[in-house]
């Protein structure tokens, strides 16, 4: 998968600098032309993918529970003080 993302982002890179040839090779090519299509939609869907579980996982490890919730220290004695019911 490293080597498909390498792959991507270099062509993002060159493309802007070599905008006719990288058309024309496509236009010539409809089998390259598809199969780099192909491999953009699944590498983008793979990391549409982690984001979600990144997420999921995010949201599941961050509801607190009792022992976790956090506490203020008080500095002040209540002790003394009762209730006039």
């Amino acid at each position: 998968m490293h080597l498909i993302s390498y792959i991507i982002e270099r062509i993002r890179y060159l493309l802007p600098i070599y905008s006719n040839e990288f058309r024309l090779t496509l236009q010539a090519s409809p089998d390259l032309r598809l199969k780099l299509e192909n491999a953009i939609r699944q590498h983008q869907q793979k990391q549409n993918e982690k984001e979600l579980n990144q997420l999921a996982k995010n949201s599941v490890s961050s509801p607190r529970t009792k022992s976790q919730t956090p506490s203020i220290p008080l500095r002040i004695d209540f002790s003394n003080f009762k209730s006039h019911n």
